[in-house]
């Protein structure tokens, strides 16, 4: 009997060490998890192919190991992995063929490899989600985690519209003016007063840097461009980089918290949860009309339509043996003149704050009278962009390769030069190819069809959920989502310590209010239920605004489908309470000790090539380019600056930033010191550098033009009128249909004594130019010094041939 219980003592001691393990395991994977993905919402998401979140990769791929780990050390726990998964598979499995594609057959490399590893990370996203979220009690805490994250950014958007654009506004026009002032006294080149000159040029040019204005918008048509964008608007941007973008995540989080909201209201909570979840939502949708997306809107509309069709048809078909309460209507169901008043009161609610909006002076009378126009355009993106997939209909233009290839398509008096199509259908198609569109179709197709056959019924059943597959404890729960969003903020903080950048105040603000309503948030357990219908209704409404807006490659709009999906198929599973015991059925008989072995092994792999090929490379050069731009700009020295653009390129070969770089640091050096012609010598073979990183880029074969003719200026020498020629002519081949280069490439013409050729192709500059300020692109406009260059070439006679017909 002594032994007998000694084994049980020893066992029980076992099992509790066991425990602590697991629920340890699972307050470190939830904490990673809500970490992971709250900082996508808290960094630009559109620079995604540069790179400069790559980094957030590596970490779920530590976090897979971490969950492999969780897994050895609770065998019992069930996993999570169906045809969603398989589908999802589908789309990375594309992106990664079609950047495949680009590194065998060419193209820009660097953000191909960026692309691909993000959606590696959007995929292991997409899995350890449906692993955390598998019960109520989980998702609904998850759900208060997201919902703060939206009220916080939505506070920002409001501080944006109303005080962070005339601010900004007023501090760029006294500091451009003082660099205006600065260049026009420039000092002749052998003049004495050259040097102090240069300094204060210098530093007047990096005040402009420091405010966020990029190197390449001090000048030309960038600047105007840039100054379009700061001086004349004010739509909330959150910490993205676009307004459509902000828009897209709200729209979704403005349906999440009605539905939320309702759905605490019918389980009778407190009135400071009401109010909390009241307050978070009218901020969201005040910022959301601030932003004034006309996709979004109409978004809006279809998500709410979306959402009542579902929620109707449900009801409307919930089978007759659904448990009915006494007076024989449906558990939890309202009566039909109180659902009419709840959405009399929520439309009166809309339209009061669109009122309150108007009257702050929030809304543009554009929104209406621009809509034609703004549509006009996208139908000429969507035609150009069709154009192109005709050429490359299996693998597309490949992942973070759009623009260099659109532009060859652009049609003449097409207005931007677009980074995606402006519709998520053709964006995935040029992105990921044929195989990741056919995923996302199937996607849509499983998740709409479960929907639609699931019941009000299956939804409110057993609402409590299960065990948590990440931790037991509801303790430790809002522990990892407290600890995790703020892991979120500090890791934002991080990166803008390493990256040199202050921490702006805003930052610190929305952390120190998005902590307690988390914590608030967090302590309801079960209110936050999200239905079927609603999520359905939220993925219309994405949909809808993706349809005539960017972002579908974005890693944070993305991250936010991922959410909505990771949710709707687990709806049974998070009802249901999955037993333990049901882990083979859903594994089958391959789940096994060496499947974990393997899964960890892949993590590690993963891990250690994604630092190899992605993030090592970029946060090197990152550095060593930062360390060249401060020796360049603020000391002036110019020989550091240039050792350390080299060493950035040694460490990041495939991206040619460091060789523009070191192109414009020697063609600096040749404008100061004409005389020293081997120094405009290699700007040109740096700029043949930065080609071979992207020979479909336009813009490397641009600036050999520019300098290639400032050296014809300079010198008179007609070799460089002829080399400013040839690269003109490669810069059309990409982009056939640009009045500037056009125009560039006559006067190249002219100058190389090639007058025949420069009167015709000035003529079609002209005529395109005329055709963009018809169209009313004021951006796309020449410099009236230009124009009045080309009519002189014209003028001395033209013969008659079609002006819009493309180079040979």
């Amino acid at each position: 009997m002594s032994a007998r219980r000694s084994k049980t003592k020893t066992t029980n001691r076992a099992d509790e060490a066991s425990s602590s393990v697991s629920n340890r395991l699972g307050l470190v994977l939830g904490i990673l998890v809500v970490a992971l993905f709250g900082v996508r919402w808290l960094l630009p998401t559109e620079v995604t192919p540069e790179g400069t979140t790559v980094w957030i990769v590596l970490w779920w791929l530590v976090t897979l190991g971490v969950w492999f780990w969780s897994i050895a050390k609770s065998p019992n726990r069930p996993v999570i992995l169906d045809r969603f998964d398989l589908m999802l598979g589908f789309i990375v499995l594309g992106h990664l063929a079609s950047g495949i594609f680009i590194l065998i057959d060419g193209g820009q490399k660097r953000a191909a490899i960026n692309m691909m590893w993000e959606w590696v990370g959007l995929g292991v996203s997409f899995f350890l989600l449906r692993q955390i979220l598998s019960t109520r009690a989980s998702a609904s805490r998850f759900i208060g985690v997201v919902i703060s994250l939206g009220f916080v950014l939505a506070g920002l958007g409001v501080w944006q519209h109303y005080v962070w654009y005339p601010t900004s506004a007023a501090e760029y026009q006294q500091l451009r003016q003082r660099l205006d002032e600065i260049e026009a006294r420039e000092p002749a080149v052998d003049s004495p007063l050259r040097a102090n000159w240069a300094v204060e040029h210098r530093a007047a040019r990096q005040e402009l840097l420091e405010m966020g204005i990029p190197p390449e918008a001090l000048d030309g048509a960038s600047r105007q461009r840039v100054e379009g964008r700061l001086l004349h608007s004010t739509e909330p941007l959150g910490m993205f980089g676009l307004t459509n973008t902000f828009a897209g995540l709200l729209l979704v989080l403005v349906l999440l918290t009605g539905c939320v909201l309702h759905s605490a209201w019918r389980d009778n909570s407190s009135r400071i949860l009401l109010a909390l979840l009241a307050i978070a939502m009218a901020m969201m949708l005040f910022c959301l009309i601030l932003t004034e997306s006309r996709t979004a809107f109409v978004g809006l509309f279809a998500g709410i339509v979306t959402w009542g069709g579902f929620a109707f048809w449900q009801k409307r078909t919930s089978h007759a043996s659904t448990s009915k309460s006494e007076t024989g209507k449906p558990s939890g169901a309202e009566p039909a003149h109180l659902r009419i008043w709840i959405t009399g009161v929520g439309c009166g609610f809309v339209l009061l704050l669109v009122g309150l909006v108007q009257i702050c002076g929030g809304l543009d009378d554009e929104i209406v009278s621009g809509a034609p126009r703004s549509l006009k355009f996208r139908f000429q993106y969507w035609d150009s962009t069709l154009e192109m997939l005709r050429d490359h209909p299996v693998f597309g233009s490949g992942p973070g390769n759009f623009r260099q290839l659109y532009l060859k398509y652009k049609k003449p008096g097409a207005s931007e030069e677009i980074a995606d199509p402006h519709n998520f259908v053709l964006d995935l198609w040029a992105n990921g190819g044929l195989l990741a569109l056919f995923g996302f179709c199937l996607l849509l197709l499983t998740v709409g069809h479960m929907v639609w056959r699931m019941k009000p019924t299956e939804e409110r059943q057993n609402k409590g959920g299960g065990e948590d597959t990440a931790t037991s404890s509801p303790t430790l729960i809002r522990l990892s989502c407290l600890l995790g969003t703020a892991a979120a903020f500090l890791l934002v903080m991080i990166v803008n310590f390493i990256a040199a950048e202050p921490v702006e105040t805003h930052l610190w603000v929305m952390f120190v209010v998005a902590i307690p309503l988390v914590w608030m948030l967090s302590v309801c357990r079960d209110s936050f239920r999200v239905t079927s219908s609603c999520i359905a209704g939220g993925v219309v409404a994405l949909l809808v605004h993706l349809l005539g807006a960017g972002g579908i490659e974005m890693p944070a709009i993305v991250q936010l489908l991922i959410l909505m999906f990771a949710l709707i198929p687990q709806r049974r599973l998070i009802d249901q309470a999955i037993p333990a015991t049901s882990q083979n059925e859903l594994m089958g008989s391959g789940y096994t000790q060496r499947v974990l072995i393997l899964g960890a092994t892949v993590s590690l792999v993963g891990f250690v090539l994604c630092l190899l090929t992605a993030v090592r490379p970029m946060m090197v050069s990152s550095t060593h380019l930062r360390l060249g731009d401060n020796n360049w700009m603020l000391r002036g020295d110019v020989q550091s600056a240039r050792e350390q653009y080299e060493l950035a390129a040694e460490a990041d070969p495939y991206s040619p930033a460091p060789h523009r770089r070191l192109a414009e640091l020697s063609y600096q050096y040749w404008e100061m010191w004409p005389g020293e012609l081997s120094s405009h010598a290699k700007a040109v073979e740096h700029l043949r550098d930065a080609t071979a990183c992207d020979p479909l880029s336009v813009t490397h074969y641009r600036r050999i033009g520019e300098i290639s003719l400032a050296l014809f200026d300079e010198s008179g020498d007609t070799a460089a009128a002829r080399q400013a020629a040839r690269a003109f002519d490669s810069a059309i081949e990409r982009y056939p249909f640009n009045a500037d280069l056009l125009a560039q490439l006559a006067i190249a013409r002219h100058a190389a004594g090639d007058k025949n050729e420069a009167r015709s192709i000035a003529a079609r500059a002209l005529a395109l130019e005329k055709l963009n300020r018809a169209e009313g692109h004021d951006d796309l406009r020449l410099a009236s010094e230009v124009r009045r260059q080309l009519q002189k070439i014209v003028d001395t006679g033209l013969d008659r041939q079609d002006v819009f017909s493309s180079p040979d």
